[in-house]
């Protein structure tokens, strides 16, 4: 049986002339005579067509699941790097050092193992070396005077990455990166290009 939502009477589907599965696919059903006393009800029955979830993603700017992991993972690191807490975690990610300014490379972990390969550090590793240059915001040094005097250089600017980026302004970068390759492509269909690969 189903019932009208106007008049809440209810009524065999036999009588209606409709069949089991023809009621079950009515969401909003109105009798004969409430739908001759007002003309702008009407039968609403349930769409069951598939959408596709890229589109839907990319209007909503919703992140998938798979670049939610390299969203958080490159998001803590930063702050593990920016404020050294905890220490414990910090001291395990190390720096590459280097001769021209500030290199914020990390040196990748040498494991044997493949399972040693799937955490946090190796991981986090990897992502922050592929695109940490895109993140960071150059902070431009003035070098002074008396030192390019010293050493018979032209006056210039160093330009350097370091961590003075802030956090809002980091997380912004990264989603907009991690939203633009998820949205490569068809647009309908995922790839592997729509997540950031390690």
């Amino acid at each position: 049986m189903v019932e009208c939502s106007k008049c809440k009477d209810w009524f065999h589907g036999a009588c209606l002339g409709l069949s089991d599965s023809e009621i079950n696919q009515i969401l909003l059903f109105f009798c004969k005579e409430c739908l001759l006393t007002n003309s702008s009800l009407k039968i609403i029955h349930k769409d069951y067509t598939k959408e596709h979830t890229k589109p839907l993603f990319k209007k909503q700017g919703i992140l998938s699941v798979y670049n939610l992991y390299p969203y958080n993972c490159m998001l803590e690191l930063f702050k593990i790097l920016k404020f050294r807490t905890p220490y414990c975690v910090f001291e395990l990610f190390n720096l590459i050092p280097s001769q021209a300014g500030r290199n914020l490379t990390i040196k990748l972990p040498s494991y044997s193992l493949q399972c040693q390969k799937q955490t946090f550090v190796y991981q986090a590793t990897l992502l922050w070396n592929k695109i940490h240059k895109e993140l960071l915001k150059p902070s431009v040094i003035t070098l002074h005077t008396s030192h390019t005097g010293k050493l018979n250089l032209q006056p210039s600017d160093c330009i350097t990455l370091d961590f003075s980026t802030k956090i809002g302004s980091f997380k912004a970068k990264l989603r907009r990166i991690l939203f633009n390759t998820q949205s490569l492509g068809g647009n309908i269909d995922w790839s592997i290009n729509n997540y950031l690969s390690v």
